[in-house]
């Protein structure tokens, strides 16, 4: 159990500074809460040994944050997470930024590929659209 404890208790300062390159936000605004996700994210990350670079918790938090504020504008270093990058420094270029943008206003539950209609359906939209003709 004390293995456990101090395992829990350890401060890893690397996040914190990473954390520096987010600006905090309001109590309870969108940007804290970018901040605790992204927290979240990099200590996992660390602790399981992933070799991730820190955008990936950065665009993982971003997108889970966007899924319950879908209009929310990230402030964060740009140079620090996509400096070394080819990647956009912005969403603003993405291809899926409509789409991801179109799920989070859906309420975040969207697909990216739609369902195949079950047979139930098919035959009820086919009973229906009979009645009407």
């Amino acid at each position: 159990m004390d293995a456990i404890t101090n395992a829990l208790g350890r401060v890893d300062w690397t996040v914190i500074d990473e954390l520096s390159h987010l600006p905090s936000g309001r109590h309870a605004s969108a940007q804290e809460e970018l901040r605790q996700e992204y927290y979240a994210l990099r200590i996992i990350h660390r602790q399981i040994g992933a070799q991730l670079p820190p955008r990936a918790a950065l665009t993982q938090a971003l997108y889970n944050v966007r899924r319950r504020h879908p209009r929310f504008h990230p402030r964060y270093d740009s140079s620090y997470f996509f400096g070394e990058s080819k990647m956009a420094t912005t969403l603003s270029g993405d291809p899926h930024v409509e789409e991801i943008e179109a799920m989070a206003l859906a309420g975040g539950h969207g697909r990216r590929r739609p369902e195949a209609p079950s047979p139930v359906e098919s035959s009820e939209a086919r009973r229906y659209t009979e009645a009407l003709a």
